[in-house]
């Protein structure tokens, strides 16, 4: 009975002997961090390289393009001079800017305007007096708060001036400059506040006060 006990306690040493390196072993391997194949390792590289690359363009193509087309409509009155009778001046505005004006140091902004002015002596909206003129021009701005949220601007315009409620059609050059505020509200409208003095030929200069809208689109 004695000799039975024995060699079933030493069967029973033996096998725990016999498991425990392995048990030690399996715990050790499991601590230690994977090892990767060299090919392996050289695929999670340029992989990482991919994604980075990718998230890096997705990054430039989520920046918008500035704009660099304009639409303006102007409401304003103009002060005649001499005598500061006040009219009502409204006007319509195309300008594009052109990359190959930057350097340019009249503007890189070329505009389009039409102008309706009452030019009758009593009213202010209309009467059968008119001046209507299309001019063309090179405008200049520039920003005046850090954040892009204020800019200025001067423009130049020349073209021809239509005075009608006569006998006949009179049309005569003319030349303006403008020189204003702009308040941008976003990236694609501004309120402009803008100051013009305008000479038409054989009429007193006069100048005009006007407020205006803008949206912008690539």
């Amino acid at each position: 009975m004695y000799l039975k006990r024995t060699v079933v306690v030493a069967a029973m040493l033996l096998g725990v002997w016999g498991l425990a390196p392995r048990a030690v072993r399996a715990q050790s391997e499991e601590s230690k961090p994977a090892e990767t194949k060299p090919g392996e390792q050289a695929e999670h590289h340029e992989a990482g390289e991919k994604a980075e690359g990718h998230e890096g363009h997705e990054g430039e193509e989520k920046e918008e393009p500035e704009p660099r087309t304009d639409f303006t409509i102007y409401a304003g009155s103009d002060f005649v001079r001499p005598g500061g009778l006040p009219r009502a001046n409204l006007q319509f505005a195309i300008g594009h800017r052109f990359e190959w004006l930057l350097k340019d140091p009249l503007g890189s902004v070329l505009v389009f305007n039409y102008a309706y002015e009452n030019a009758g002596t009593h009213g202010f909206f209309h009467t059968q007096f008119g001046s209507h003129s299309e001019d063309l021009g090179v405008m200049r701005d520039f920003h005046i708060s850090e954040k892009h949220h204020v800019s200025g601007f001067n423009l130049l315009q020349a073209g021809i001036s239509s005075l009608t409620g006569g006998p006949t059609v009179d049309s005569h050059f003319n030349f303006n400059e403008n020189v204003g505020v702009k308040f941008h509200i976003n990236r694609f409208n501004a309120i402009w506040v803008q100051e013009t003095y305008n000479k038409v030929v054989t009429v007193p200069w006069y100048t005009v006060t006007m407020i205006g809208y803008t949206y912008s689109i690539r």
